[in-house]
């Protein structure tokens, strides 16, 4: 019988069961209201504040300077269209690889009389930051980079960036941290930026939570009007057992983020080692620079259909999960100089906490045996 092997950490991770003991009890036990003005609303109250200040450790930030969202999606849009209706006739600029949701995003944006600029990246999917340079000092501006992307793993100079952005007046930086918080190092003050999106089931929270940092409170307006959660910038009553749930999941990150780090790292370059020894696979993104758990593989030999079916008992992708059932070829690979026909022979492999070396080694030895075979598809 087959092993059942999960390597698609990008798409989202199993809470964990440190997450989930300190969930329970605001589940039954400590239902309070968080802005409940009562011995149930204060205890709810209590561990609010405590999840701020276990993203704070993580994140390099203020307590105060965090604010609850349903995820990833909720905080690039609030960064976003928050900025622009503070700045109708301003400037969003940001690049050819990022999620989707930062385009839809930025569609919105643009109807609140946003001009939108889309730069290149090369061939790793770094951000051409000379790019960058030419439409900033022209007025009001947003920089909107993905930190760690969803789908090559490349890692963008974030600090960089952010330098350059901030060397211009009324210019703003947004980060999109989903892939990158709770694996890497992040700083929010140390990189100085305005805005940083990111989402609990990423890092081992559940899914339907995440956050928002920003810097200056006044420069963004609120999605959400209504109760004044959340010191009246993101009305709505808080998840409070989610919001535990990410906190937790904040700390336990926090805690084990070196050694995570170097195990993944070393389990991922095992297993592009292995797999590039044929000319068969091309890797994408860069070889040093990308996520500790990332690796994307471009099969020159077979098409994804007749992969699947090889690979059945495995979890992964062959792009961002939110558009792994879209016919199209992933604006990621095709932005880094794939061709349609090499996206659809992508696949976007994903290690994590429950990852074992021994299942990196069965997923290689079947990559390998595949490839090996006499010409077991018709080459393209």
């Amino acid at each position: 019988m087959k092993k059942d092997i999960y390597l698609d950490y990008h798409a989202t991770t199993p809470v964990l069961p440190v997450v989930a003991e300190a969930m329970a009890p605001y589940l039954r036990e400590h239902f309070g209201n968080a802005n409940s003005n009562h011995k149930w609303g204060w205890k709810a109250e209590m561990a609010v504040s405590k999840a701020s200040r276990q993203v704070a450790d993580l994140v390099g930030c203020e307590p105060s300077q965090v604010y609850f969202t349903s995820g990833a999606t909720e905080s690039i849009h609030w960064a976003i269209i928050g900025w622009a209706d503070q700045n109708p006739g301003g400037t969003i600029i940001t690049t050819a690889t990022e999620h989707k949701a930062t385009y839809g995003a930025c569609e919105w944006a643009e109807k609140l009389g946003c001009k939108i600029i889309i730069v290149p990246v090369d061939e790793f999917g770094f951000v051409q930051i000379d790019a960058i340079k030419k439409e900033l000092g022209k007025g009001p501006a947003l920089v909107s980079v993905i930190h760690g992307n969803n789908e090559i793993g490349t890692i963008n100079p974030i600090g960089d960036i952010a330098k350059l952005v901030h060397s211009y007046p009324n210019s703003f930086v947004h980060v999109d941290c989903a892939q990158s918080v709770g694996k890497i190092e992040v700083d929010f003050k140390a990189m100085d930026l305005d805005y940083l999106s990111f989402s609990g089931h990423k890092l081992y929270a559940p899914k339907g939570v995440g956050g928002l940092l920003v810097k200056d409170p006044e420069s963004l307006s609120p999605l959400f009007i209504g109760g004044g959660q959340q010191r009246g910038l993101r009305a709505g009553t808080i998840n409070v057992p989610s919001v535990v749930g990410l906190g937790a999941a904040c700390q336990w990150c926090n805690q084990h983020l070196d050694a995570e780090k170097a195990r993944l790292s070393q389990l991922r370059d095992s297993m592009i080692e292995r797999l590039l020894t044929t000319d068969q696979v091309l890797l994408n993104g860069h070889l040093q620079q990308r996520l500790p758990y990332n690796i994307s593989l471009t099969f020159e030999t077979t098409t994804m259909d007749k992969l699947l079916l090889k690979l059945n008992n495995i979890a992964f992708s062959s792009s961002s999960a939110c558009a792994s059932k879209k016919p199209e070829p992933s604006h990621v690979l095709m932005a880094i100089g794939r061709s349609p026909e090499q996206a659809s022979r992508t696949l976007r492999f994903g290690l994590g906490h429950d990852t074992t070396t021994e299942e990196v080694e069965i997923v290689c030895s079947l990559l390998i045996e595949l490839l090996a075979e006499a010409d077991p598809f018709a080459r393209p």
